[in-house]
């Protein structure tokens, strides 16, 4: 899969990738000193008395590991949907997905309406 696309999954969707939460509640706990603040502190605070550091640091990387794969799927489930922003004229991902400008190409668009400039 294109490295534009998995970057731009990650950027704007990466919340919507199955076990992202629990990888940032994992990072956290591995990289951060608990914060009273956290909404999910027990359950961070529960991996930091259960786990090693050394332990949550590959648990974090297992996952990240992993990320490109589920990256693929979310795009093969929502690529004909409006989460992704392509060029109409050259088919590149814009840089996010409201931008109506390709950076490839110089193509410019209106999201929501079918003309389309060059």
């Amino acid at each position: 899969m294109n490295t534009k696309i998995i970057e731009y999954i990650r950027k704007y969707y990466s919340w919507e990738i199955p076990g992202k939460t629990e990888a940032m509640q994992v990072f956290r706990a591995a990289y951060w000193p608990l914060n009273e603040k956290w909404p999910d502190l027990d359950v961070v605070a529960e991996l930091k008395n259960t786990f090693s550091t050394d332990e949550l640091i590959h648990k974090y990387s297992l996952w990240e590991d992993g990320f490109n794969s589920l990256a693929e799927a979310f795009y093969e489930e929502f690529k004909d949907t409006d989460k992704f922003n392509f060029c109409p004229s050259c088919g590149q991902i814009a840089r996010s997905p409201t931008f109506e400008r390709c950076e490839g190409c110089g193509c410019t668009w209106n999201l929501g309406n079918d003309d389309k400039n060059s």
